[in-house]
């Protein structure tokens, strides 16, 4: 469930209407709203928060988790972009890796998540984005995560002679299983 503080509207806004920001279990309070600008459909950052509360059900500590953190630097039309992770777990607290380089905190990743307000970007965000970025995390047993408003996916590396093959998962609120696909 996510939590929302309400906060009264200013003047400029349309009078009676109040907007919900949202308390991130990790970031605190944030300036996103419940509501895209649609104002009909859940926001990206709402699901961002429902995945994350996901997550530390499953013990993950708060104190590993890391939102918008750049996996691949220097990509994409003359390296001027960057490919990040929604949501990022490590194996030891944020503050243990804040001095490392780059390529050192990349050890220390267990988590990859990418998050969608809606289930039309699924494809895109795990072939272009997903998967991409846990090739890039030179780690056996890293994992990522698909989350948006219909499906929830699991992705585990498996390694065959040296070759990494990415198998697809789904899991449901209540227990995480595995569908392995080949």
């Amino acid at each position: 469930m996510v939590a929302v503080h309400q906060i009264e509207c200013d003047h400029q806004s349309k009078k009676g209407s109040s907007l919900a920001n949202l308390i991130c279990p990790v970031r605190g309070e944030l300036g996103a709203t419940y509501f895209a600008k649609d104002g009909l459909t859940v926001s990206e950052e709402a699901r961002r928060i429902d995945c994350i509360s996901f997550l530390m059900g499953k013990a993950y500590p708060k104190e590993n988790i890391e939102c918008e953190t750049v996996v691949i630097k220097w990509v994409g039309n003359g390296g001027r972009n960057s490919l990040r992770a929604d949501i990022t777990i490590y194996d030891r607290s944020l503050a243990e890796i804040a001095d490392l380089e780059e390529a050192d905190r990349q050890l220390h990743m267990l988590l990859i998540a990418e998050i969608k307000r809606d289930k039309k970007s699924k494809s895109g965000a795990i072939n272009f984005q997903l998967e991409p970025a846990l090739r890039q995390i030179d780690r056996a047993n890293a994992l990522g995560v698909y989350w948006d408003d219909i499906n929830r996916i699991l992705l585990v590396k498996k390694t065959k002679l040296q070759l990494k093959k990415m198998t697809w998962g789904t899991f449901q609120i209540s227990a995480m299983s595995i569908n392995t696909r080949n």
